[in-house]
């Protein structure tokens, strides 16, 4: 009788200890080594990551809970993720091709410029800790020279090599004796001494009568497509007739200066460009010829063409471009190496331009 006792009691007492035991268990909060105690999280690329929650000594209307705490950061986390995607383009995500065509197949080149970051894609994001010790993030646009291996330059003019022709040029001098008169070479030659500039030679044949046929506004914002046919105007240049279009340059109040790029496209033939800078009354205030610009390459989208770039000035009274060629440039033509060798490229007297304005 007294053993079943004393094993009761012995079995009471267990119990008590096991619960005392639950007890302190449940009431002990799980710390770090540190006495610091961590939200973990998973950020969008699948990487855990660890927020301190703050548990320094605050008046009662200061205390924040746990709970409190997470959904702060919750919300942090939706706050860049929205950040993110408004960087982009502002528009949804980008939904998934069920499979790529000509359509939709991205170019390997223009995405790699992107930094390779298609239309719609999140930004690619780094974390950091501030001073709070909280977990920050921050989007970023990739560069994308990193991708290319070049050194990053810094942004610049890249004008295309030219020949200018101002209204303030003169007459080249050549040398001429004591008496006034040319060296022999030069009658032997049949070299004479030029009375008149390029500028003043090439203003007699332009633009008065020229007239304002098939003009064509400049379209701020976007490139537009300028075409130049057999129906287009024709008018006697200083360099033979030519095949002419008049573009009217953005006002003085909406872009004073800029650079304009010109691409003139290889359709089976390319258009050799010169340009003349007119004020309102079509009269010639710069002349810009014997263009040296840089050939583009077709690829699988596009045509390959000479990529011009030159100064504009509204704000100096030009308000009209006349594009035109010379006899000399249509009876040229263009090499360009490829990788069977080299290439011929035809000039002809028409083709398709088209026009923007040259970012840096």
């Amino acid at each position: 009788m007294v053993s079943r006792l004393h094993s009761r009691w012995l079995l009471l007492g267990v119990l008590a200890v096991f619960a005392s035991g639950c007890q302190l268990h449940r009431t002990t909060p799980a710390a770090a080594a540190d006495g610091q105690r961590y939200y973990t999280w998973v950020d969008e690329q699948g990487r855990v990551r660890q927020s301190p929650i703050q548990t320094e000594a605050a008046s009662p209307e200061q205390t924040r809970s746990i709970e409190e705490v997470i959904d702060d950061v919750k919300a942090e986390q939706a706050t860049g993720t929205a950040q993110g995607e408004g960087a982009t383009s502002g528009a949804p995500l980008r939904q998934a091709d069920p499979e790529y065509n000509l359509s939709n197949y991205p170019d390997g080149n223009e995405l790699a410029e992107a930094g390779f970051i298609r239309e719609g894609d999140r930004l690619p994001y780094f974390t950091w800790r501030d001073a709070q010790g909280n977990i920050r993030v921050s989007y970023f646009q990739p560069d994308s020279q990193a991708f290319s291996g070049n050194t990053r330059e810094l942004p610049g003019l890249n004008l295309t090599p030219a020949s200018v022709h101002l209204e303030s040029d003169r007459a080249p001098a050549l040398p001429v004796s004591s008496s006034g008169q040319l060296p022999e070479a030069f009658a032997v030659l049949g070299i004479e001494a030029p009375q008149q500039s390029y500028f003043e030679r090439w203003r007699a044949h332009c633009c008065d009568g020229l007239g304002l046929q098939q003009t064509e506004s400049w379209q701020l914002g976007r490139e537009f497509r300028v075409l130049v046919e057999p129906s287009s105007p024709n008018w006697p240049l200083l360099e033979g007739d030519s095949h002419y279009r008049l573009i009217q340059l953005p006002r003085e109040e909406d872009m004073p200066s800029f650079v304009l790029r010109l691409k003139s496209f290889n359709r089976d033939g390319m258009f050799v460009p010169s340009l003349a800078f007119l004020d309102s009354s079509l009269r010639p205030l710069r002349v810009v010829t014997d263009l040296v610009p840089e050939y583009r390459p077709e690829n699988w989208h596009r045509l390959g063409f000479l990529d011009i770039r030159v100064p504009a000035m509204p704000q100096q009274g030009e308000r009209w471009l006349l594009i035109f060629t010379r006899s000399s440039d249509v009876a040229g033509q263009t090499v360009i190496e490829t990788e069977r060798g080299p290439k011929v490229i035809s000039h002809t007297a028409t083709g398709m331009l088209s026009l923007s304005v040259s970012l840096p």
